[in-house]
């Protein structure tokens, strides 16, 4: 019984203990990317410029939502929190119509956009799905879960970050806070 016992506990360490991984010799260097590389993402400053893919393959970059508050969300086809958020933050936009406002939905796992169409489909979301099949954005942001949720203001500035799902109570707050900031009075 000692024996069983004590190989039962080698088993248990065994699975606890960090892996341990060996590097190959020599690896090769990557290619140089053609996207210029971001500067991380900071909160209280102005957020990385970084582009991303419409659903029909046409870039654009952050930038182009300078002058306006927008919510920036970074999802995952697969996540079931991001499945509740995105439907969540369209029913928002819809009621914020006549405001001056963005939400750039940000597909983050490098997503084909006939995936990214077939979630907006399947989850009843009309609004702009983007992606980011090489995850340059995602990585400008750090992002490694999801949903992501960054406020911006009109003057370009992150004001906030959420990790997680929101409550509308949260959008509302957020808009009422930091929707005019930066703009002409």
């Amino acid at each position: 019984m000692n024996r069983l016992a004590a190989l039962l506990v080698a088993v248990t360490l065994a699975a606890c203990a960090p892996a341990v991984s060996v590097a190959p010799a020599a690896s090769p260097q990557p290619a140089p990317s053609a996207e210029p590389t971001f500067k991380p993402f900071v909160q209280r400053e102005v957020a990385p410029d970084v582009p991303y893919l419409d659903p029909q393959n046409q870039k654009h970059h952050l930038s182009e939502a300078m002058g306006h508050f927008a919510f920036l969300i970074f999802f995952a086809t697969y996540c079931p929190f991001c499945q509740e958020e995105v439907p969540k933050l369209q029913a928002f936009l819809a009621k914020h119509q006549a405001d001056d406002m963005r939400v750039i939905a940000i597909e983050a796992t490098g997503a084909t956009a006939q995936a990214v169409e077939a979630f907006g489909v399947k989850f009843g979301v009309t609004m702009t799905l983007n992606h980011d099949t090489e995850k340059v954005a995602a990585m400008a942001f750090q992002i490694d879960n999801y949903p992501h949720i960054y406020t911006i203001s009109p003057d370009g500035v992150v004001q906030e970050n959420h990790l997680g799902n929101a409550s509308s109570d949260y959008y509302e707050n957020m808009f009422r806070i930091y929707g005019k900031v930066g703009l002409a009075k």
